[in-house]
C-alpha cells in the first residue's frame, strides 16, 4: 500500500484533535467505577439528558466544539467532521469484559469505544515491569487514557477524510499474499499511531529537534511495522512538526516585534545585523519566560526569515534612493531640453501632440546618454527605464498645463 493512498494527519489535525481531548477529559468524572460504563456524547445517558457535545468551554484555556466549528468553517472536510462528532458516542468501559482486550480502544465507523480496564492493567503492568512507583500510576494512566482517545478520534477524522478507503474491505489485504495485514502493517494504523505519539511527547520538552525526533521515532517504532522508505517519510515529518509548534508559538511575537521597529529600520537606525540580533533577543526571552530556551533550529528559521523582511522592507527604499539620484543627475539636462522646445514653440502649441513632443524631447536625453538608457545590463536598464518614465511622465504634465492655460487666457478674451 503506498504512503499516497490516505491523507495524513498535520499539525492543524494534530491541533485540532488535542484540543477536542481536553474538551472531553474536561467533563470526564473522575474515576469511573469498576464493572461500569460511562457514556459521551449525543444523549448519552438516555433521555432527555442532553448533548455532551454542545457543553460550553469549561474554562477559557479550552475551546467548545462550537468554537472548533466556527475556526474550521473554511475547511470542508474538518468542518463536515466536527458536525457530525455532536452525533458521535463515547463509551468508556470499565469492565471485566474488555480486561485482556487486545487493544485500548476501537473506532466502529461511528461509535468510539475505550477499554478502560485494559488500559489500567496495561498501566499496572508498565510500573511493574521498570520499577515505578505507584504515585505514579495516575499520570500513566492519564497519558495511556488520553492517548488512546486521541487515537481513535483520529480514525474518525481519517473516515471522513478518506472515507471510500476506510470503509473498503480489501485496504487491509496484502495483494501479493492476500493475507489480512496485522495491526501494525496497517497505514490507516501508522497515521494514527504516529499522531498519538506526537501527542504525547511535548515538544517544550526538547531544545532539539534531532532529540525530539528520535525518542518519538522509537516509540513509534515500537509499534508499527514499516519500511526504511516509509521511516524516513515519518522522521522527516515529525521534525517537521517540532518545527511547527514552535513557530506557531513565536510568529505573533515575531511579527509584532518587527513592526514596532520598522519605523526606525526605515530611518536607517538599524542595520541588517542589528535587526536580526534584537529580533532573536525578544523570541529568545518571550520563549523563555515559558518554555525554557528557544531551540538553535528555530533561531536559525527566523534569522533567515528576519533577513527577508529587512531586505524587502530596505530595498524598495534604497532603489527609490538610487533612482532620485538617477532623475537628479539628468534634472538639468531635460530642463533645458524642455524649455528649448517650449520656447520655439509657444505660439503654435493648440498644434502640437502632447505626447509625440514629449517623446521626442526624452528621446534627446537618452540618445546623449546611450551607456545609461540603452544598456544591456539588467539593473541599470530597469533604473534607466524608471528614470525614463519618470521624465516622460513629467514632460506631458508640463505641456498639458500650458495648453490649458493658454486655452483658459482664449476663452477668457473671447468672453471680454
Amino acid at each position: 500500500m503506498k504512503i499516497s493512498h490516505i491523507t495524513e494527519a498535520t499539525y492543524e489535525n494534530v491541533s485540532l484533535i488535542e484540543s477536542i481531548v481536553d474538551y472531553i477529559m474536561a467533563y470526564m468524572p473522575s474515576s469511573i467505577p469498576e464493572n461500569s460504563e460511562y457514556k459521551f456524547g449525543y444523549f448519552a445517558r438516555g433521555g432527555n439528558s442532553g448533548n455532551d457535545w454542545l457543553q460550553p468551554a469549561p474554562n477559557s484555556e479550552i475551546k467548545s466544539i462550537s468554537e472548533l466549528i466556527e475556526e474550521n468553517k473554511n475547511n470542508p472536510k474538518l468542518k463536515y467532521a466536527l458536525e457530525a462528532l455532536p452525533y458521535t458516542i463515547i463509551t468508556f468501559y470499565n469492565t471485566e469484559k474488555f480486561l485482556d482486550h487486545t487493544a485500548y480502544g476501537e473506532y466502529h465507523y461511528g461509535p468510539i469505544r475505550i477499554y478502560v480496564s485494559r488500559i489500567q492493567k496495561s498501566t499496572r503492568e508498565f510500573i511493574l515491569r521498570y520499577d515505578d512507583t505507584t504515585e505514579q500510576y495516575p499520570s500513566h494512566y492519564y497519558s495511556k487514557l488520553t492517548s488512546t482517545l486521541f487515537h481513535e478520534i483520529r480514525h474518525f477524522f481519517q473516515d471522513f477524510t478518506y472515507n471510500k478507503h476506510m470503509r473498503n474491505p480489501q485496504r487491509d489485504v496484502n495483494k501479493k499474499t492476500g493475507e489480512t495485514r496485522v495491526w501494525g502493517e496497517r497505514q490507516v494504523e501508522w497515521d494514527a499511531k504516529w499522531s498519538d505519539r506526537i501527542y504525547n511527547y511535548d515538544p517544550s520538552d526538547y531544545s532539539n529537534v534531532n532529540n525530539y525526533v528520535e525518542d518519538v521515532m522509537s516509540d513509534f517504532l515500537e509499534w508499527v511495522k514499516i519500511s526504511d522508505k516509509i521511516k524516513n517519510h515519518y522522521r522527516k515529518k515529525t521534525a517537521a512538526y517540532y518545527l511547527e509548534w514552535y513557530r506557531k508559538r513565536l510568529e505573533s511575537v515575531w511579527t509584532k516585534t518587527l513592526k514596532s521597529m520598522e519605523p526606525n529600520i526605515l530611518k536607517g537606525y538599524y542595520d541588517r545585523n542589528e535587526t536580526v540580533e534584537l529580533v532573536l533577543e525578544e523570541l529568545s526571552w518571550y520563549y523563555s519566560s515559558k518554555s525554557g530556551e528557544i531551540p538553535d533550529a528555530i533561531k536559525r528559521y527566523y534569522k533567515v526569515k528576519t533577513v527577508k523582511y529587512f531586505e524587502n522592507l530596505t530595498v524598495p527604499l534604497k532603489q527609490k534612493k538610487k533612482l532620485q539620484t538617477e532623475i537628479d543627475k539628468y534634472y538639468d539636462e531635460w530642463q533645458s531640453y524642455l524649455n528649448n522646445f517650449l520656447n520655439s514653440n509657444y505660439n503654435r502649441m493648440g498644434e502640437i501632440n502632447t505626447y509625440a513632443a514629449s517623446s521626442a524631447i526624452v528621446n534627446r536625453l537618452m540618445d546623449n546618454h546611450p551607456d545609461f538608457f540603452y544598456s544591456k545590463n539588467k539593473s541599470v536598464y530597469e533604473i534607466s527605464y524608471e528614470v525614463n518614465l519618470h521624465f516622460y511622465k513629467k514632460t506631458v504634465e508640463v505641456i498639458k498645463n500650458i495648453k490649458a492655460n493658454l486655452q483658459y487666457d482664449t476663452n477668457k478674451k473671447g468672453n471680454a
